[in-house]
């Protein structure tokens, strides 16, 4: 909950003038959406889903609801882990007006040290895959700084470091941690795929918006900072991550990928879930955040879908 105030505390302070905040309680076993009402009293607008939808379920209902008002251009999907700077959403809206055909665009993430934050990337390949799956965090970063880096192409080039661009740019991708989509957009391209329970949600929809002839725009004088990764604090909420991952990226393939690049995506996947299967055996069996997050099933889940080919 302490995110959450910071996030829009923050937001009390932006520049722009005419906006309504939503808050989405995803399923919390908590009564932190009773003490937010309290405090915020009519400046927040607070859903409560009876259980977890995930992050595109969750999102969707609030989406849908202001689809259904039908009296705004825009929406905005925010993570509660972020601080945003004042004018980040009159820059954001300021480059969709100027231009009709953006149909998206996402701010400047910053890391809590003020360093740049990794957020805009290319649509990924089988490759890319294989990277972000099967190797070590240590070696991306070392080849990131090495000739190794040619040998990668420069299609991996976003997934090494962070784009470093000032001026607003035409991309691929963005984080779901904060994307400003048109009314218009969503409306052609439909909300985001709830069959993404926990990543590549944000991918599919990208890759839905530019498919459909829109543009997605970097604009970096809209400033946010993000606190990734703060749900997951321990190891076994990390192999929870990882397993909803691994769905999720094979459900992803099977959307947009042919046959070869599928086949490709699902032996990445299968060895990555080989990899992992002692630390979280380990876990499932001997750790109670383990037995908590049900990585057993959950593992099982992501065994059946890749290898079988199921769909989630």
């Amino acid at each position: 909950m302490k995110d959450t105030v910071k996030c829009l505390d923050s937001l009390k302070k932006i520049t722009y003038p005419n906006y309504e905040a939503i808050v989405v309680d995803n399923g919390s076993k908590s009564n932190d959406a009773d003490v937010l009402e309290k405090e915020y009293g009519d400046y927040i607008k607070v859903i409560r889903n009876k259980e977890n939808l995930g992050f595109a379920g969750g999102n969707n209902v609030a989406v849908r609801k202001i689809l259904k008002a039908g009296k705004s251009d825009y929406v905005l999907l925010l993570n509660n882990d972020t601080v945003v700077e004042p004018n980040f959403l009159t820059e954001l809206i300021k480059v969709a007006e100027n231009d009709s055909k953006v149909g998206m665009d996402t701010p400047k993430l910053l890391n809590p040290d003020g360093s740049l934050q990794q957020s805009v990337r290319e649509f990924p390949t089988p490759f890319v895959v294989f990277l972000s799956f099967c190797v070590p965090k240590f070696f991306k970063k070392i080849a990131s700084q090495t000739a190794l880096k040619k040998f990668f192409g420069k299609k991996v080039d976003s997934y090494f470091q962070a784009f470093e661009g000032e001026e607003p740019v035409e991309i691929d991708n963005a984080s779901g941690a904060c994307l400003l989509a048109r009314m218009e957009t969503i409306r052609q391209v439909g909300i985001l795929d709830e069959k993404f329970f926990l990543s590549s949600e944000d991918v599919d929809w990208c890759y839905r918006v530019k498919k459909a002839g829109w543009k997605i725009v970097y604009v970096p004088k809209a400033k946010m900072t993000h606190f990734v990764s703060k749900s997951f604090k321990n190891k076994a909420a990390e192999h929870f991550y990882f397993c909803h991952k691994v769905a999720s990226k094979h459900y992803y393939a099977k959307k947009h990928y042919n046959k070869i690049d599928i086949l490709k995506i699902r032996l990445t996947l299968l060895f990555a879930l080989i990899m992992k299967s002692p630390f979280i055996i380990y876990y499932s069996l001997f750790k109670e955040q383990g037995k908590k997050f049900n990585l057993g099933n959950l593992y099982k889940n992501s065994i059946n879908r890749v290898f079988f080919n199921k769909m989630p």
